[in-house]
């Protein structure tokens, strides 16, 4: 007669209590490398669908990474950072996270993507004006410790009670980031977070980018047309005319400190 061991029956128990716990969320399994991937996404316009914005775009990133979409203006990289995040619709092909095809999700589905496993950092920084910044972090997160928690890591605890329009590209930029951390993402999409920014602070919210891949084990995103960005990334991949012309994979990434801007 079979009699299970004392691990079998903690691992299942553990796999019980983490889905029920975690039933709105879609679960990471470690035994994969690969977080998000998608095959042939095409996404078009017009009546006709004439336009192709992207076409059969095949790709992936794997959990704890830092990858850069890299090409320039019109070339499809935003448009893809919306698809594979479930802002956007495609007009065809499959979006996998955690092997779960998030174009077959229904409304409710797409809703927890959104609200659990994403985060996602614009150039423009999306902040709502009329609230400071405590109360802009106050819309995704509810504890207030970790608020302040937050703000402290971005160095902007005494900008607490500012609103938007008195700080810094840089300062709006950071609470944007903090915005998405206070989430706990599985994957950030950042769409030219440094676009509006100096090079000062555009090297400052790099290096809060870099450390939440490195020391935290975070997956980031990055578009940009910004080739010195692709110097800190593990991977890069080069958009031209809606499709992916090029991947490279960068065995030495470089830290943001020792780039020139």
């Amino acid at each position: 007669m079979f009699f299970p061991s004392l691990f079998f029956i903690d691992y299942v128990f553990y796999i019980v209590y983490n889905y029920n716990r975690n039933k709105n969320k879609i679960m990471w399994d470690d035994t994969m490398d690969k977080i998000l991937s998608c095959n042939n996404l095409t996404k078009t316009y017009g009546k006709d669908g004439s336009f192709y914005a992207l076409k059969n775009v095949s790709m992936h990133i794997n959990k704890s990474e830092l990858l850069v979409i890299v090409g320039t203006s019109g070339s499809g990289k935003s448009t893809l950072l919306n698809l594979l995040s479930g802002i956007d619709k495609c007009s065809s092909g499959a979006i996998y996270f955690n092997n779960k095809d998030i174009t077959k999700f229904n409304e409710k589905k797409m809703n927890d993507y959104l609200k659990n496993n994403i985060g996602f950092v614009y150039q423009s920084y999306n902040l709502i004006n009329e609230l400071t910044v405590y109360e802009n972090i106050l819309l995704t997160c509810s504890n207030k410790k970790e608020i302040d928690t937050l703000l402290k890591k971005m160095n902007l605890l005494d900008k607490k009670n500012a609103y938007p329009k008195n700080l810094s590209g840089g300062e709006q930029q950071r609470v944007a980031i903090a915005r998405a951390l206070s989430k706990n993402f599985d994957v950030l999409f950042c769409d030219e977070p440094t676009g509006a920014l100096d090079s000062k602070n555009s090297e400052h919210v790099l290096s809060i980018l870099e450390q939440l891949v490195r020391k935290e084990g975070k997956t980031i995103i990055i578009v940009t047309h910004n080739n010195d960005i692709c110097k800190i990334a593990d991977r890069i991949y080069t958009m031209k005319n809606g499709q992916i012309i090029d991947e490279k994979v960068n065995k030495t990434p470089v830290a943001v400190k020792e780039i020139r801007w």
